[in-house]
């Protein structure tokens, strides 16, 4: 799913670059919101502050809907969070979408420019979910829960074609998350090690076991 970069409508900044180059000439002048420490949208926002090296104070809420909330009132001046929650907001013009954190630009704002088309290239952060079953369940039970995975992401995108792409359940795919997921896991962590994040690789760690989740 993808991850998105907003700012308050009150933000004079219209570009990535522009909000560096603010956050450059007044240190800590922006806080940013999450929808909880350790999410997937905290590691961007720190994976942000890592390549382009500006400081931002983290503060954490208890989910979307009040980061949001508090985007929009202005006691948060940036906020990252994913495009299914963000759009809306952001067509209604409450808040500005600034940039999109993943490889590619986001089918939902297609006029908003990626993190490495502002300047940063190879930023690459998104967030994914997966379906978990016991170990060893037979592989006709695990090839119905995936079919049923399937039909339910099929009937949530009938009934909300207005808004857009969701979660892409993908069936089949337990080797995806397996060994090119855990790769990608680990780079994730590098990062989050070289920044401090909670994600991150620890001494002692293995390379192979990073902390996961939303």
């Amino acid at each position: 799913m993808g991850l998105v970069l907003l700012v308050n409508n009150d933000v004079p900044v219209r570009t990535l670059k522009e909000m560096v180059a603010q956050a450059k000439a007044a240190p800590d002048k922006f806080s940013y919101g999450s929808f909880g420490t350790g999410s997937s949208v905290h590691f961007g926002g720190e994976m942000l502050k890592s390549v382009t090296g500006m400081r931002m104070m983290h503060v954490p809420f208890n989910g979307s809907s009040p980061s949001l909330t508090a985007l929009m009132g202005g006691q948060v001046q940036v906020a990252v969070d994913t495009v299914v929650a963000s759009t809306p907001l952001v067509k209604a013009g409450k808040v500005r979408a600034i940039a999109a954190l993943g490889p590619q630009r986001l089918e939902l704002l297609p006029d908003v420019p990626t993190v490495a088309e502002s300047g940063y290239p190879g930023f690459d952060m998104g967030t994914w979910f997966a379906f978990l079953a016991p170990a060893g369940l037979p592989a006709p039970r695990a090839t119905q829960a995936g079919e049923g995975a399937g039909r339910c992401d099929g009937i949530g995108r009938a009934q909300e074609k207005d808004a857009g792409p969701g979660p892409d359940a993908r069936q089949g795919q337990r080797r995806s998350l397996a060994q090119p997921g855990r790769a990608r896991a680990a780079a994730h962590a590098r990062r989050g090690c070289a920044c401090g994040h909670p994600g991150g690789l620890r001494r002692g760690r293995r390379e192979g076991s990073v902390s996961g989740g939303r």
